[in-house]
């Protein structure tokens, strides 16, 4: 349940790391040549780096991408934190979740792995459409009881 809740909240934050904007091009009246370009596709990552959470308390975190609640989480730097940078988010049986929204997305990455020797569990990636007022679960669970860094 603790790696479920962690994993909800990390894949929330690799969600943001792929996502693209899908725009349609905009109607041109008969005659005019303008030439309007598409905007290019673009990558939002939480890396969780420029963020310090030292507590499991449920609080606001404000991150590079924006504000998150940690829910019984928190950001690690131990050497069991596993990590891809200096810090990772380290969850019991909580959940983070993101403040924001982030319209367009196009693909989710997330890189997951279970803390030290905790036993193996499963967890779920949730979206939410509504700004949060309900969630549906992206996928089907996802089993954790790596200590190295996977991606899915």
């Amino acid at each position: 349940m603790k790696l479920r809740n962690l994993f909800i909240c990390i894949g929330l934050m690799l969600a943001i790391a792929s996502c693209k904007k899908d725009l349609q091009s905009p109607h041109t009246p008969p005659g005019d040549t303008t030439v309007v370009q598409q905007p290019l596709p673009y990558t939002v990552v939480e890396n969780f780096e420029n963020g310090t959470k030292t507590a499991y308390a449920i609080a606001n975190v404000q991150l590079s991408t924006g504000l998150w609640s940690f829910n019984d989480a928190l950001i690690g730097s131990l050497a069991a934190d596993v990590k891809d940078g200096n810090k990772a988010v380290r969850l019991r049986t909580g959940d983070i979740t993101m403040k924001f929204d982030v319209k367009g997305l196009k693909q989710i990455s997330i890189k997951h792995a279970k803390y030290g020797n905790d036993a193996a569990s499963t967890w779920q990636l949730m979206m939410s459409t509504d700004s949060g007022a309900t969630f549906t679960q992206l996928g089907t669970d996802i089993a954790e009881n790596s200590t190295s860094l996977v991606t899915d």
